[in-house]
């Protein structure tokens, strides 16, 4: 899932919100699992030095998000959220949609198959 960000912004829009309350429903009902946040920027300029700061802020915020979604949520759940600024592009950032596609943090729920079956198996037997 992505979650995608205004220029110079790490505020998340109403859209970007209902999105990450949904996935934070969805990694509730889940087992055996972690989430990865990782924020990532387009190429302008306006921040400088700031990019990596800024796609971390993202990544901050969209943890922040969820986190707050649900009370039981546990933040061990999180790979330490990472800003990557500009370095890993999914679009062309030479146009003005393909920027807008490279403001994003992208959000990833992984599952551990081996922890799910294991948890499933080592339970007493009646």
């Amino acid at each position: 899932m992505a979650v995608n960000f205004r220029v110079n912004s790490a505020v998340l829009s109403p859209e970007a919100k209902r999105q990450l309350d949904d996935f934070a429903t969805k990694a509730e009902s889940a087992k055996a699992y972690m989430i990865e946040v990782a924020g990532h920027t387009d190429s302008i300029r306006q921040r400088d030095q700031k990019f990596p700061g800024l796609s971390r802020e993202r990544a901050d915020a969209v943890v922040s998000s969820i986190w707050r979604s649900i009370i039981r949520f546990r933040v061990r759940r999180f790979v330490t959220p990472m800003g990557y600024g500009k370095t890993d592009a999914v679009a062309d950032n030479s146009t003005p949609t393909g920027r807008s596609q490279n403001r994003r943090v992208e959000v990833k729920m992984l599952l551990n198959r081996g922890l799910s079956q294991q948890s499933q198996t080592s339970r007493p037997q009646p």
